[in-house]
């Protein structure tokens, strides 16, 4: 199945999981933004005239059906932005949808998709394919390793996602997760290559104790470039698995295990064993939440091809007043070629800070500062430092 295709019917799937919702509670926001800027350096030119300041305009709306039994979402976000100076417009678009449903006590499924179609720059985050839109707002954004080979390029991007979860007994657990993901961009002379990437997953999970679990699970999954079959690569991931609570407000989750990879390269097949493994942790409170993770694993990127991929990423906010909120991200992703399939390495940073104040019951004020920038990639960037000021209109639930 193309990842195209599963990402179409994993949004149909959400749809029919929550068939019943439509007719039980309903909820429609929608948030309008405007904001100003001043970017010093959007698209990592080279040169001294790389600054431009920017004007923002943002429509996010989304909607959500309940019933006794499931939830779905439908959510998407359009973004246009105009530059003073010397860069064109751009208009970026977002869309996504989710949806679960309750089976059975025992039993029980869920869905998303993303479609993500963008002007890479370096004002706003460029998501990793692989990981998608989060569908927690208080989730962190993982960055594309690749992100910054591409700027000044629409890219597009699909994400699918099916899940089963089905209790064996009041201890043990067993989940199914079928995914995929594509990378489409512009034609024109481009570094960065176009793939899909199809996978899925068999995880089994025992509890051993009040709020931790431990199990095993095997991972599997194929990648194909559309343009050349170099760095075409199939990988086997057997693994283990580890969950708990620490204390009241914390919750940690960790992987490890490796990956066995088979991928083409110039001189035909590269057998590789690594390590693999993942670790995330969250904090809820209630002025303050914080979460962070990080992975190791191999994985595509449209300029390195198949590479050992780490990526970490982080989210903060804190809540000043009954007015007043802040927040900081953090995300950071690195793609090194595999031998034989390119050596070419790619990283990606970006990190901001955001200032919220309530004015009306509707009406907030914005500030934020971001920055980006490359450190160890073969076709590095200069940094972005980007700060602006804005509105954001709360449409309120219908």
């Amino acid at each position: 199945m193309r990842p195209v295709a599963l990402a179409g019917h994993a949004a149909i799937i959400a749809l029919l999981l929550t068939g019943e919702a439509a007719m039980a509670e309903t909820e429609l926001n929608a948030t309008l933004g405007l904001n100003g800027g001043l970017a010093s350096n959007p698209y990592g030119a080279s040169g001294n005239d790389t600054a431009s300041g920017t004007v923002a305009a943002t429509f996010n709306p989304n909607v959500t059906f309940r019933s006794p039994t499931g939830a779905l979402t439908l959510g998407g976000t359009v973004t246009h932005t105009e530059y003073f100076q010397r860069y064109n417009g751009t208009t970026d678009y977002t869309l996504t949808a989710s949806g679960g449903k309750q089976f059975s006590s025992t039993l029980s499924a869920n869905a998303s998709a993303s479609y993500i179609s963008t002007v890479r720059n370096g004002l706003y985050p460029v998501i990793d394919p692989l990981t998608g839109v989060p569908l927690d707002p208080n989730d962190p954004v993982i960055v594309d390793p690749a992100a910054a080979t591409s700027y000044a390029q629409r890219s597009k991007s699909f994400n699918g996602m099916l899940g089963m979860s089905a209790a064996l007994s009041a201890r043990d657990s067993i989940d199914l997760t079928v995914r995929g993901a594509g990378v489409r961009f512009e034609q024109g002379f481009s570094l960065s290559r176009s793939y899909n990437t199809i996978g899925g997953s068999l995880n089994y999970m025992r509890e051993i104790g009040t709020e931790t679990s431990i199990g095993a699970g095997f991972d599997l999954s194929r990648t194909d470039y559309r343009e050349s079959a170099l760095g075409d690569s199939s990988q086997y991931m057997p693994q283990i698995l580890f969950n708990t609570s620490i204390a009241a407000r914390w919750k940690l989750n960790a992987t490890a295990g490796v990956t066995i990879s088979d991928t083409t390269g110039f001189a035909g097949n590269v057998s590789r064993t690594s390590f693999a493994g993942s670790l995330g942790l969250c904090y809820v409170g209630d002025r303050a939440h914080f979460c962070m993770n990080g992975s190791h694993r191999v994985a595509p990127s449209s300029f390195s091809g198949t590479s050992t991929v780490t990526s970490f990423g982080s989210n903060f906010s804190y809540k000043l007043s009954l007015r007043d909120s802040i927040s900081a991200g953090l995300s950071y992703s690195k793609a090194r070629g595999i031998q034989g399939a390119g050596i070419a390495n790619s990283d990606y940073l970006q990190a901001n800070v955001t200032y919220s104040r309530q004015i009306l019951e509707r009406l907030s004020g914005v500030a934020s500062v971001a920055y980006s920038d490359t450190y160890d990639s073969l076709a590095p960037r200069g940094a972005n430092i980007y700060g602006s000021i804005g509105l954001r209109y709360r449409l309120g639930t219908l």
